[in-house]
């Protein structure tokens, strides 16, 4: 892998700190977010100077020792044997790691006033494995995780956090298709365990071996760089929208987007939740709607899906919090409800729902006279996100704003 020492600083071996590590530093006085790069088994933190160099300046970087060295240079994280088998691993040195590596992440967290939420941890092959070993195991000390050609240990089974805490983590994998160390079937087996933990994921393939190729750090670093964003817009508007409300009473914030739909929920200045549900108005339509208006039995299969989705968001918020939105999507739902065309509408779900009825009898062959709905899979999706999430969540209507 490329490396460019220059561009990090010292290593630094501080008790304070349970690991030794070198920074990246972030250019304003108060980082906007965390990433911990983690090596792979007999390199060290320099491998992935290059990687730490391509974040933007408002991003903290920690390039992360391994605890255990093999040779002058040379470290990992736990010692394994490749057989025939496949890989055998000291399970025990697997696990104090993934200790060392949740109180080093707390410890970097409580240094530079870091949340969570804004915290990424990533690795190249032993790294990305213990990346997803931290995550998952403990996802309330991270927001997400990376596996750069890495896999998920199947020891970490005993270990692993229930489905709902796990709601709020989103994950990256990466995985060569000609990986002579760890064969493709890794990132699959991932990928199929996180479906099954139901964490919000993105798995890409390359023609590639077991490396960080230069495509492998575009599309982990645009991934990487779409987490805070939207976050920190999201956050934005969500203080806007406590101006003037009572202290301590509850909103959530709801943006139904491309690929995800994020809903932000709290009482305070800051949201105490935020989640990322997999069913984004695109995304939807693109694998449940073959055409422009979906069928009626294209409609029902979706509703089973988004239902199961929403489900994750149960109790996010209690039965009298105000939901709004910045939506333009949502805001054109409203408007083709009969809303008056205005900067601030409040949308009813009974509204929503006589819109849905309007879709079902466009998709059935039957609209009224005059109907104005498009005839687009996209609004299809979004206004059965919409009314799912309203209907589910107890919502009597949504305050809309632009």
């Amino acid at each position: 892998m490329h490396t460019q020492p220059d561009s990090i600083g010292p290593l630094q071996q501080d008790p304070a700190f349970t690991l030794s590590f070198r920074l990246r530093e972030a250019a304003p006085a108060q980082p906007k977010a965390l990433v911990v790069l983690l090596h792979g088994v007999g390199g060290n933190e320099t491998n992935l100077a290059g990687l730490a160099a391509s974040f933007g300046p408002d991003v903290l970087v920690v390039l992360a020792r391994g605890p255990l060295q093999f040779a002058p240079g040379q470290y990992g994280w736990f010692r394994v044997a490749f057989t025939a088998r496949g890989p055998v691993i000291e399970a025990g040195e697997a696990e104090d790691s993934r200790q060392a590596l949740l109180r080093f992440i707390t410890q970097l967290q409580t240094a530079y006033k870091l949340k969570p939420r804004h915290t990424l941890v990533t690795g190249f092959s032993q790294g990305g494995i213990l990346s997803a070993s931290v995550a998952l195991s403990e996802p309330e000390q991270v927001g997400a995780f990376a596996i750069l050609s890495g896999r998920i240990l199947p020891e970490l089974d005993a270990h692993l956090a229930s489905r709902e805490r796990l709601a709020n983590l989103r994950a990256f994998i990466s995985h060569g298709e000609y990986d002579s160390k760890l064969p493709v079937f890794w990132a699959q087996r991932a990928s199929e365990q996180l479906d099954a933990l139901g964490v919000t994921h993105v798995v890409n393939r390359y023609p590639a071996d077991h490396e960080l190729s230069p495509a492998m750090q575009a599309d982990f670093l645009a991934w990487a760089n779409r987490l805070n964003a939207p976050t920190n817009l999201l956050e934005t508007r969500y203080a806007a929208a406590r101006a003037g409300l009572v202290p301590g009473s509850s909103i959530s914030l709801l943006e139904i987007g491309h690929e995800e739909t994020r809903i932000l929920s709290g009482t305070g200045t800051v949201p105490d939740t935020t989640l990322s549900l997999a069913i984004g108005a695109g995304k939807t339509s693109a694998e449940y709607f073959r055409q422009d208006l979906p069928t009626p039995v294209e409609l029902e299969n979706a509703i089973q899906i988004v239902e199961d989705e929403i489900a994750r968001a149960r109790n996010i918020a209690p039965a009298n919090a105000r939901l709004v939105t910045w939506d333009a999507g949502i805001h054109a739902i409203a408007v083709l409800a009969g809303l008056p065309d205005q900067d601030e509408l409040v949308l009813s779900r009974n509204a929503v729902e006589q819109t849905f009825e309007r879709l079902t009898a466009l998709a059935l062959g039957r609209p009224a006279s005059g109907e104005t709905l498009p005839a687009s899979k996209t609004f299809a999706a979004r206004l059965l996100i919409l009314r799912e999430f309203m209907h589910h969540q107890r919502f009597a209507s949504i305050t809309i704003r632009r």
